[in-house]
């Protein structure tokens, strides 16, 4: 088996301040990291949990997308090989940090998934 947890959850989101203030202050989340100048920030669900993160898309957000689930691999290219073989496909959007490259690909009903590789130094066992 390629996939080895849930990596992350992220809501991508129009209204950045209104966004940031009702995940921390509303449900009192705490912030756990931010870039406000790229569009992001983490927040901490719990110790055990992975991290919920908010996206500035407001293309994608509300009735426009949804929130989006991101897999942890060992080996995006294979599972990505097994997405496409079930009638899924690959948006070419690939992230990458320090650490780990970032794979956009969306179901058979275009939902959007990501796929989260650590790099060589980081590789899971």
């Amino acid at each position: 088996m390629t996939l080895k947890g849930l990596a992350s959850i992220y809501y991508p989101v129009a209204d950045w301040p209104r966004a940031k203030r009702f995940y921390g202050e509303a449900l009192g989340l705490a912030l756990t990291a931010c870039d406000d100048q790229a569009g992001w920030a983490a927040f901490s669900i719990g110790p055990s949990a992975p991290p919920l993160f908010l996206c500035k898309k407001p293309e994608a957000a509300g009735a426009n997308g949804g929130p989006v689930v991101g897999f942890l691999v060992a080996d995006a290219d294979a599972v990505m090989q097994r997405i496409v073989d079930a009638g899924g496909s690959i948006d070419g959007n690939v992230q990458e940090g320090p650490t780990v490259k970032i794979f956009t690909v969306r179901d058979p009903d275009g939902n959007t998934l990501e796929l989260s590789e650590p790099k060589s130094s980081h590789k899971l066992d």
